[in-house]
């Protein structure tokens, strides 16, 4: 099983990153979101089953998050629920959440990615 698998859902595209995820994963991460936003669509990361991101893997959904917002297509991102969660506890102690547009599932996450931002 990949760490990393690029998915189509409802004209979404859904990124799920599995495992451990760090400065040795970014680049790998980071080109697979850039092909994913170059195609115009919604993007949605899904990290329930990730293990562990960093700091560069914040910086690529951050990263991802402006790109998708600066040709007016929505981004969201999916985190375990599990309030002692290690990735959500990552998010959360960065105090990124809200950039992010965390939502609980995939349904929720589409839902959050159809309230389409207004290009800068």
């Amino acid at each position: 099983m990949s760490l990393l698998d690029t998915t189509m859902r409802e004209n979404v595209t859904v990124l799920t990153l599995r495992g451990e995820h760090d400065l040795a994963t970014a680049d790998e991460v980071r080109r697979a979101a850039e092909l994913a936003v170059s195609k115009e669509r919604p993007c949605v990361f899904d990290l329930r089953a990730a293990e562990f991101i960093d700091s560069t893997i914040v910086a690529v959904l951050l990263g991802t998050q402006r790109r998708c917002r600066d040709i007016g297509v929505g981004f969201a991102t999916v985190v375990s629920g599990d309030e002692a969660n290690a990735v959500r506890r990552i998010i959360e102690q960065m105090g990124v959440g809200p950039a992010l547009s965390l939502a609980a599932d995939i349904d929720a996450a589409i839902d959050i990615t159809r309230l389409r931002p207004h290009p800068k």
